[in-house]
C-alpha cells in the first residue's frame, strides 16, 4: 500500500496473485481511490468504496490481466469500475471479470461531472483488450456520464466482451450504453454482447 501525490489510497504495481479484501475507502483528497497497474491474478472482494473527489475512480485495474472484482459497493463523483490500459503501460488486458457489484455515481461533488458506472477506457492505448465480462451488477445511479460503455482511444483491438444480467435503475442522467470512439486511431471495437440487460 501507498499514498502517491495523486493521493492514491491504493496503489499496486506488477503484483501476482494478489487479493484485496474486506476494506472500506473513504474521503481520499482527490485522484484514483484504488489504482492496479499491470497485475495478474487479481482478486477484489467485498470492497466499499465511497469517493466524490476529482478524478475520485473507484476501482481501476491498469494493464491487467486475470482479474476478478466482486460483491463490491462503489459510490464515486466519477467512474466506478473502470477497466484501463494507459499510455504509460500499453499492456494488453484479458481476463478481467466484474461480478455482483452495487455502483453508483454522482455529478453533485468537487468533480462536477460525475461518470460511468461500469466502462473500459478512456485510456486504451495497448494493442488488444478482450475476455472481458461485467455480470450480476446493480446500477443505482449514474449521473454525468453512462451506465456502463466502452471508451475506446489509439490502437486497441476490443473485443470479446459481455454486459450480461446488468440493471440499471431509473435515476440515470444520459444514455444508458454507449460505443465511443474518442479519435481517429486505428482499433476497433468488436464482439460486444448485451444480454438480459434492464432498465
Amino acid at each position: 500500500l501507498e499514498s502517491s501525490a495523486d493521493f492514491t489510497t491504493i496503489a499496486m504495481d506488477a503484483c501476482t496473485n494478489l487479493q484485496v479484501e474486506g476494506i472500506t475507502i473513504r474521503d481520499i483528497p482527490r485522484g484514483w481511490t484504488s489504482r492496479y497497474n499491470e497485475c495478474d491474478h487479481l482478486v477484489i472482494h467485498g470492497v466499499k468504496i465511497f469517493s466524490f473527489k476529482v478524478n475520485g475512480d473507484g476501482i481501476d485495474p491498469n494493464g491487467c490481466q486475470d482479474v476478478t472484482i466482486e460483491n463490491c459497493l462503489v459510490s464515486t463523483g466519477d467512474d466506478a469500475v473502470v477497466i484501463k490500459s494507459t499510455e504509460g503501460s500499453k499492456r494488453n488486458v484479458s481476463g478481467v471479470t466484474v461480478r455482483g457489484c452495487v455502483l453508483e455515481t454522482y455529478p453533485k461533488t468537487t468533480a462536477k461531472a460525475g461518470g460511468d458506472a461500469l466502462t473500459i477506457g478512456t485510456e486504451t492505448y495497448c494493442p488488444d483488450m478482450s475476455a472481458i465480462l461485467f455480470q450480476d451488477c446493480d446500477i443505482i445511479r449514474a449521473h454525468g456520464g453512462m451506465a456502463f460503455s466502452i471508451n475506446h482511444r489509439d490502437q486497441t483491438r476490443i473485443h470479446d466482451v459481455q454486459f450480461t444480467d446488468i440493471r440499471v435503475e431509473a435515476d440515470v442522467a444520459n444514455e444508458n450504453f454507449g460505443i465511443v470512439m474518442l479519435d481517429s486511431g486505428p482499433g476497433t471495437v468488436s464482439d460486444i454482447t448485451l444480454r438480459n440487460v434492464a432498465w
